[in-house]
């Protein structure tokens, strides 16, 4: 993942990205990040990389400091289901 998990970061992300070992069904996966304050934000969609279907990539809004945490799930093209979580943390 970009940000990697449990990572300390300085820079701010524009956009968090996680690669799976399979391609996946994007209509069937998503994401939440959820910062330690509570609530989930808002985010702009959730879409393949150009160049890969293995790769989502969500538009993050501007992180405050803290600790965020993601929470994943996924369906790959053989069917096969899967979910995580990780955190990071954005320093101030």
């Amino acid at each position: 993942s970009d940000p990697p998990v449990g990572s300390v970061i300085a820079a701010k992300p524009a956009a968090l990205r996680l690669e799976f070992s399979e391609a996946i069904e994007l209509g069937f996966s998503g994401l939440d990040v959820l910062p330690a304050s509570g609530g989930a934000m808002s985010m702009n969609g959730v879409r393949f990389a150009e160049s890969s279907h293995k790769v989502l990539i969500a538009t993050l809004p501007m992180l405050q400091p803290g600790v965020y945490r993601v929470k994943w799930h996924v369906v790959s093209v053989d069917t096969h289901r899967t979910a995580g979580e990780f955190t990071f943390t954005v320093k101030p």
